[in-house]
């Protein structure tokens, strides 16, 4: 399925350009975050306002590596997930993921090689991706 889906942001398909319409706010007051986000408005993957950190995608925006054709537990594919959960939690489709949460996914594997849900367990790209695989359906 094509752009948005039900409540939250597909993933793109791995053949052909997907469709990214732009998530309605909940709330009035979420608005300018919204609107900040928006893969409309060409927001750098790596940027104060994603929070996303590193230069694994240097100056690509939200939208391309949204679009992009990753596969795996790779960065790509890491970074379309997050992508796309980043725009759900801020758009509040996804209440019991937290924007800060999904910075957190990233930037903590990022830097060290995993991220942890809670203290002593270790998630790797793998485990990151197929969760936040399982918050899009």
């Amino acid at each position: 399925m094509h752009g948005h889906a039900g409540e939250h942001w597909a993933l793109p398909e791995p053949v052909g350009v997907p469709d990214f319409g732009v998530a309605e706010p909940v709330s009035r007051g979420r608005t300018e975050l919204i609107d900040a986000m928006t893969v409309r408005q060409g927001t750098l993957f790596h940027s104060p306002t994603t929070g996303f950190q590193g230069t694994v995608f240097g100056s690509h925006t939200m939208l391309d590596v949204l679009k992009q054709r990753a596969g795996g537990a790779g960065y790509g594919t890491l970074g379309m997930y997050c992508a796309a959960a980043l725009l759900n939690a801020a758009s509040g489709r996804t209440p019991f993921l937290s924007e800060a949460a999904v910075r957190q996914m990233w930037n903590d594997n990022l830097s060290l090689g995993y991220y942890e849900p809670t203290p002593g367990i270790r998630w790797d790209a793998t485990q990151i991706i197929a969760y936040l695989r399982s918050t899009m359906h």
